[in-house]
């Protein structure tokens, strides 16, 4: 038990989160399971677009004698009368920690839902126990994937799908900083909505910002045959490196990961080593521009994942894990989440701040900043190369 006891971290954005996370967006009734306290986690600390939005979030309210007794019935009576007055888009229950160790049947309640209402009706089991938030952003696009998305579909020119994105890794600012230098090259890029998901299979690319998204990626190439282009560029010279990639990835219909050639070492002699700590696929990322400044990186997730492992990105789980790379001798800077630096006994060297909200949530938000800016990363380096 020691091993997986954390004593200054709190816990990261779960699964049922994930779902949520990617379900908020679509016009749908999202009804989570339990006696409030996940809701009130997703609601109040995962979800940042929470204040000030329409969205239907709902606890089901589960009270001690309905866990023990079963009331499947008194559920679905209270679902059935949001929807009526609400007449959402879909319905979805997901689950947490309670119903899932008394087996409650999600998916039979979300089959009787539909056929009592009309209306599409998912349930997700998730547990908020053991997977992370990724899964349940996966678990989400496949099942809007299976309902919704039609058959084969003819590609449409020069049009581009963001894959399954989420303010618990990119702000909305980030993504449409990224969005509007697509659009500026003469790219259709189509992101989150129901329409989009039905015609998903009409892009020429899938393109895939974080490992969520990577995952919705490979799995949309297996339903559509779509090609993606998993990672971004930071830069300009990134940049026109990734637009031969996107033509290439087009042209060819064989999916990459982005990863341009090794430059700058020439201007950049000073070979600094930076420990980075961030979502597998946007470490990855990074870790393409900070080579490209010549400093060497290795970079780390707390979220783990097969996509990890091919990215070259080590998965460190566990708090007393984090806390020995954390504190690791022989770098000359770290950039993490300012609650991972926080387990940092050792000073004197630099530290960049880059809070994940899927790890400080809203504890760090108002330090968040954008990474794909390449002018906001040659401030941060060079202020705090020169403390």
């Amino acid at each position: 038990m020691r091993s997986r006891l954390a004593m200054y971290l709190p816990p990261f954005a779960a699964d049922y989160s994930g779902v949520c996370s990617a379900l908020f967006p679509l016009g749908g009734m999202i009804c989570i399971h339990d006696a409030s306290g996940c809701t009130g986690n997703y609601a109040l600390f995962d979800e940042p677009r929470w204040y000030g939005s329409c969205s239907s979030v709902y606890c089901t309210g589960l009270r001690k004698t309905d866990a023990a007794l079963g009331d499947d019935e008194k559920l679905i009576r209270k679902i059935c009368a949001a929807a009526h007055e609400l007449k959402p888009a879909f319905i979805a229950i997901v689950g947490s920690p309670v119903p899932n160790v008394i087996g409650f049947d999600f998916r039979g309640v979300a089959r009787e839902l539909e056929a009592e209402l009309g209306i599409p009706a998912f349930g997700f089991p998730t547990a908020g126990m053991e997977g992370s938030y990724q899964d349940g952003i996966a678990e989400a696009w496949h099942t809007l994937f299976a309902r919704f998305a039609q058959g084969k579909q003819s590609r449409e020119a020069r049009t581009l799908n963001l894959c399954g994105l989420s303010p618990l890794d990119l702000t909305e600012t980030e993504e449409a900083y990224f969005a509007a230098r697509l659009r500026s090259a003469g790219y259709r890029v189509r992101s989150t909505g129901l329409d989009n998901i039905r015609h998903f299979g009409s892009a020429t690319v899938n393109l895939a910002l974080t490992t969520a998204g990577f995952r919705v990626a490979k799995e949309a190439e297996k339903i559509f045959g779509t090609p993606y282009l998993a990672g971004f560029p930071i830069g300009e010279e990134a940049w026109k490196s990734y637009f031969e990639m996107l033509f290439a990835t087009e042209e060819s219909g064989v999916s990459r990961v982005f990863a341009p050639e090794a430059g700058g070492e020439e201007k950049h002699q000073t070979k600094a080593s930076w420990l980075l700590f961030h979502d597998a696929l946007i470490a990855h990322s990074l870790r393409n521009y900070l080579r490209s400044r010549g400093k060497e990186v290795h970079c780390k997730t707390v979220f783990p994942g097969q996509e990890a492992e091919d990215l070259g990105v080590e998965v460190c789980v566990k708090e007393e894990r984090i806390a020995e790379r954390i504190n690791e001798e022989g770098f000359d800077g770290i950039a993490a989440d300012p609650l991972l630096l926080a387990l940092r006994s050792k000073k004197g060297i630099a530290e960049l701040s880059l809070p994940q909200h899927a790890v400080s949530s809203r504890v760090c938000e108002k330090e968040r900043w954008n990474l794909l800016d390449e002018e906001a990363w040659k401030y941060r380096i060079e202020s705090e190369e020169e403390r």
